[in-house]
């Protein structure tokens, strides 16, 4: 058996703080000083670096790409969904995060589905059972918030009050599982020399 080597270690590692970076917003005088689209550009330089080797990532590489772009906006208008504050205007405004939230998406099913398969090209079942299980909670979700969004516009205050911190719980522990499965790639060792 060989280790993973040690640029693509770093890639997995720094796949891992792109999405450190997507997951928080701290804003300071309505500029967000952890910025999604610097985590988007990590995220895109790491699958860059990836997918030399491991072509699987190919697909997730050119979505990180989109959202570079489409997450731009955000860092100086803020980020969210507004669910206590719903007129016309605000609902144009929720649009853009639901997108950006469905992209998201999108991006970490590819990644889920690439990290499924060098485990399963590698012969890593442990990692490739923990892969698909914490890929089919992330999923579930996310798919979730996304079908529940225009519901939740649509309740009263309390219900709303009621769902969203269940929901941001339960999207909070799916990112941090999600996120600890970079570390574990980047010291799993591979069995076959990766081309």
């Amino acid at each position: 058996m060989i280790e993973i080597t040690p640029p693509l270690s770093r890639a997995f590692r720094q796949l891992g703080w792109g999405f450190v970076f997507t997951l928080f917003n701290i804003f300071i005088f309505g500029v967000d000083i952890l910025p999604d689209f610097i985590g988007y550009i990590l995220i895109a330089l790491a699958l860059q670096e990836i997918s030399r080797r491991l072509t699987f990532f190919n697909k997730a590489k050119w979505t990180s790409y989109v959202l570079i772009i489409v997450s731009l906006p955000e860092a100086f208008q803020g980020s969210g969904i507004n669910l206590l504050h719903v007129n016309q205007n605000s609902l144009q405004l929720n649009l853009i995060p639901a997108a950006l939230l469905l992209v998201h998406t999108l991006l970490v099913y590819w990644i889920f589905k690439a990290l499924i398969a060098v485990a399963w090209t590698y012969e890593l079942r442990d990692l490739r059972h923990i892969t698909a299980i914490r890929g089919t909670f992330y999923l579930i979700v996310n798919v979730s918030m996304l079908i529940l969004l225009p519901f939740l516009m649509n309740v009263t205050l309390i219900w709303a009050a009621t769902l969203l911190p269940i929901c941001a719980l339960l999207s909070l522990i799916a990112e941090f599982l999600f996120l600890r499965l970079f570390y574990r790639y980047a010291k799993e060792y591979i069995g076959a020399s990766v081309s």
